[in-house]
């Protein structure tokens, strides 16, 4: 009984590596796919700290909004995909991901 909790306790850990691991990667490329799209159609770096009095409400709003629907949709290409080729490896679905 201890070998199964113990092996069920590893399973986690190694799936919560796998979908940290690739969260943190997904946010490193949208967060650079950003910023360039952003210098390209703006011609000027992305506001360092939108909270600034010094940038526009339209723009620190705009680049505020991007920013949270970007990362979102990142995280979620990234764990579907995690969990995708953790099916294919393992057989199974990753622990604590159900099927509803």
């Amino acid at each position: 009984m201890f070998g199964k909790k113990k092996q069920k306790t590893g399973t986690r850990i190694k799936w919560s590596i796998i979908s940290t691991g690739s969260a943190i990667a997904a946010a490193m490329l949208v967060r650079k796919t950003l910023k360039t799209s952003y210098e390209v159609v703006k011609h000027q770096p992305p506001p360092k700290n939108p909270y600034s009095p010094a940038i526009g409400w339209r723009e620190a709003i705009v680049w505020t909004a991007a920013t949270g629907a970007a990362m979102g949709v990142g995280r979620l290409l990234a764990r579907r995909g995690a969990a995708t080729a953790w099916e294919k490896k393992t057989g199974t679905a990753p622990p604590d991901q159900g099927n509803d």
